[in-house]
């Protein structure tokens, strides 16, 4: 949709962007189908996509003129009230109505592949979210706060390296795309964007039930940054979380784990 456009349905329909749900409309058309390109040469065929946030359908359109199956979490009732209308036609158009975070927390089955512009005050809890139900997307590809994005790939050493960091790379190939500027959104937020894909390694260092176990011991690695590891995690290792490698932590927990069997049989 061009700024034109969006300007007139947001009129139309006496919308406007709310900024506590932080809506920012993409109307930048080259950059929607840049993106819809980018997946489908990403993927394997056409599969269902989850959508997160799908505003007035700028990426959603194109998606399905790709091919692609849409399932879009949209939370603005008077948005959802639009894309219905809008592609009311499209029988591989299914709106869920409601927060993303309560969906994907309450679904049995969570799906394969997501994309989405996410806003930037929920990108962090929707993104972990997959941690806590042990059920990891095999790809996502996300437009997302820079920072945020700087944050997710940062390599060990880096000053951004912290535990997103380890999270996301230890099952996870994060690529960053593209640097997007603020002025292909209305309304203009104040920070860059980044588009990044994360694709799933072929082989998952853990298995799914050590996920969440996993997750909890990477961040209270990180809870507090000047204590030494030995002194959070009842280990023998005198580094602090920033310094050890990203290979090093799935070993780091495996002897944890270890350890703890060994302790639980004892007792």
């Amino acid at each position: 949709m061009t700024l034109a456009e969006i300007k007139g349905v947001l009129e139309e329909k006496g919308l406007r962007p709310l900024k506590q749900l932080g809506q920012n409309f993409i109307f930048d058309q080259n950059l929607c189908q840049w993106w819809v390109d980018y997946v489908a040469d990403s993927l394997e065929g056409t599969p269902e996509l989850l959508e997160i946030g799908p505003g007035l359908g700028s990426l959603t359109k194109p998606l399905l003129k790709k091919g692609f199956k849409v399932t879009a979490i949209e939370k603005d009732r008077g948005l959802s009230a639009y894309l219905r209308e809008a592609l009311a036609e499209s029988s591989d158009f299914n709106l869920v109505e409601g927060d993303a975070l309560d969906w994907l927390a309450a679904e049995e089955v969570l799906p394969k592949v997501v994309v989405g512009n996410l806003p930037y005050n929920v990108t962090s809890p929707l993104l972990t979210i997959f941690f806590k139900r042990l059920q990891l997307p095999q790809a996502m590809f996300l437009l997302v706060q820079k920072e945020f994005g700087e944050r997710i790939s940062a390599p060990s050493g880096d000053k951004n390296f912290g535990s997103l960091a380890v999270l996301f790379q230890t099952f996870y190939k994060i690529e960053k795309a593209k640097k997007v500027p603020p002025q292909v959104f209305y309304p203009k937020p104040e920070v860059d964007s980044l588009f990044i894909s994360m694709r799933r390694h072929e082989k998952l260092p853990l298995s799914l039930d050590q996920i969440s176990d996993y997750e909890a011991m990477v961040r209270k690695a990180f809870s507090q940054r000047r204590k030494k590891l030995k002194n959070l995690l009842s280990i023998d290792e005198e580094r602090r979380a920033e310094e050890l490698h990203l290979e090093e932590w799935v070993p780091l927990y495996l002897k944890m784990e270890s350890t703890n069997k060994k302790t639980a049989q004892v007792r």
